[in-house]
């Protein structure tokens, strides 16, 4: 037998072990903190199963079942493909090969009030771990009832795409604009070729002298070599005001990479809104299992940062991601994967980009812009005008929708604030807990929760979360709710972010 030698340089060895060590030794013991009201000290203090008081190694989480985070590929099936490491570093994360998610363990939990100390608790425990005092956390029974181990959240903000039926898409691939209420338009087209529009090339019309990005396009007819294309091109438009989206009208179309004359548009084009409902339909356009975040799944993924972090200041454990950039015209944040942010941050996928703190992106576990950049839709949740909060059915069945229909929801006990400002404590009843609703807004960008809450004066309201590219201290965070938003609204900063929930 002929021996071979393996040579291997040390950092791919590192990431190697750290990868294996990450996936096959798990740490499954309960953990969590718990919030002393009494105080308004961002910090949480972390605790073991028995409520104590514990103070992590610097490689706890790292070694912990609840906090394996691999960055994959999935494909609209739900196929997974797994890379050679948890950022998923050998990938093609364009959408070529499929959507950039991030698996997402669920847990049982285990939350209590003591209303002496006015303290809160909770505890997160692997899925299949039995102990007493725990239940399944409702993001388990997400997406019609039946019980579940894990979900994907999207790695980045959702974009624009088009199924192989011409059907409006979520995406979510690196080097694409987050796709926003109005900042997308189609744009109709006819005698296209005899090459293929490139997506991310510069279209330009030669009559009105408009330019636009290729986002995607469809061909419904004809083909590009016999020069008879004709279908929709979708285009971004950044920086531009939406009074300005109509630029594009009938005449020819020079692409920087398909050519002088490469189609004929056949009209102007047209804004596209994103409303909420508008999202879950083209989250679900992908197939079964597809839809967008909601209520229960950040909510424990947020106590999950919490845990690691021991401080409700989210801006500070990473970093305030993209927050301090002028409001501008149309989309004026960032794409998705800006400043090197893919390649960047920790072997578990937690950093920020090389741009300027403040004005660059952040990722925790290898979810991006978790909070800034923009808006994103946190379905599952109405706010009425009174302060009370409707919220979607802990069991997983119902509709999920702009306005949750009757027999869908359950209304919280407590109601939330009547005025905005930063929260300084969550409700204390087990479902207001769980899903971090506030209760009361005394706080300061310092202090309590750090995140600011805008109350709802419509009947319903919706809630979105994580703050824009603009917001600063005062819209951006983990914790950040804007709650009022109309339904049927569509904005230039409110987007959304894929989930799949696996189907076998």
């Amino acid at each position: 037998m002929t021996a071979h030698t393996l040579t291997i340089d040390d950092a791919t060895l590192d990431k190697f072990v750290n990868y294996m060590k990450y996936k096959y030794t798990w740490n499954r013991d309960p953990i969590g903190f718990k919030i002393e009201n009494t105080s308004s000290d961002p910090k949480v203090t972390r605790i073991d199963r028995t409520g104590e008081a514990f103070n992590p190694t610097a490689d706890f989480f790292y070694n912990h079942e609840l906090y394996y985070m691999p960055k994959v590929l999935l494909s609209a099936a739900g196929v997974k493909t797994e890379g050679e490491d948890l950022i998923g570093s050998n990938l093609d994360f364009t959408g070529a090969a499929g959507d950039a998610m991030v698996w997402c363990n669920n847990a049982k939990v285990k939350y209590w009030y003591e209303s002496d100390s006015d303290t809160q608790f909770y505890l997160y425990a692997p899925f299949d771990i039995n102990h007493p005092g725990f239940d399944y956390h409702p993001s388990c029974r997400a997406g019609g009832g039946t019980l579940r181990d894990h979900f994907y959240t999207g790695a980045y903000e959702a974009s624009m795409g088009v199924n192989s039926s011409g059907n409006k898409i979520l995406r979510s691939i690196t080097g694409a604009q987050p796709w926003t209420g109005g900042e997308i338009r189609s744009l109709a087209f006819t005698s296209g070729g005899p090459t293929a529009f490139t997506k991310g090339e510069l279209l330009t019309g030669a009559v009105s002298g408009a330019t636009g990005y290729v986002v995607s396009f469809y061909v419904s007819s004809g083909t590009w070599a016999g020069g008879d294309a004709a279908g929709i091109v979708y285009l971004s438009l950044p920086g531009v005001a939406t009074a300005t989206a109509t630029a594009f009208q009938s005449g020819s179309l020079n692409g920087s990479v398909s050519g002088v004359d490469c189609a004929t548009a056949s009209g102007a084009a047209t804004v596209l809104p994103l409303t909420i409902d508008n999202a879950l339909t083209y989250a679900a356009n992908k197939g079964a299992g597809w839809t967008i975040s909601n209520v229960y799944g950040v909510s424990l993924l947020r106590g999950l940062f919490y845990t690691q972090y021991g401080t409700r200041n989210s801006q500070t454990a990473i970093g305030p991601g993209v927050v301090n950039l002028a409001s501008g015209a149309g989309f004026a944040g960032k794409n998705t994967g800006a400043d090197s942010i893919d390649t960047l941050g920790t072997s578990f996928g937690t950093g920020s980009g090389s741009g300027t703190n403040g004005s660059t992106p952040i990722k925790w576990n290898n979810i991006e812009n978790l909070w800034g950049n923009c808006w994103k839709f946190l379905a599952g949740l109405n706010v009425m005008a009174d302060g009370s909060c409707r919220i979607t059915k802990q069991d997983g069945t119902g509709t999920i929708a702009g306005t949750l229909p009757a027999g869908s929801y359950e209304t919280l006990p407590g109601t939330l604030p009547l005025t905005d400002n930063y929260i300084s404590k969550i409700q204390t009843d087990e479902l207001g807990a769980l899903t971090f609703s506030p209760l009361q807004v005394s706080g300061t960008s310092t202090t309590g929760l750090c995140d600011f809450y805008n109350h709802s004066i419509l009947n319903p309201a919706l809630v979105f979360s994580g703050g824009p590219w603009y917001g600063g201290l005062v819209a951006a965070g983990i914790g950040d709710w804007y709650a009022n938003g109309a339904p049927s609204g569509s904005g230039r900063d409110i987007g959304a972010r894929l989930v799949y929930i696996p189907q076998a």
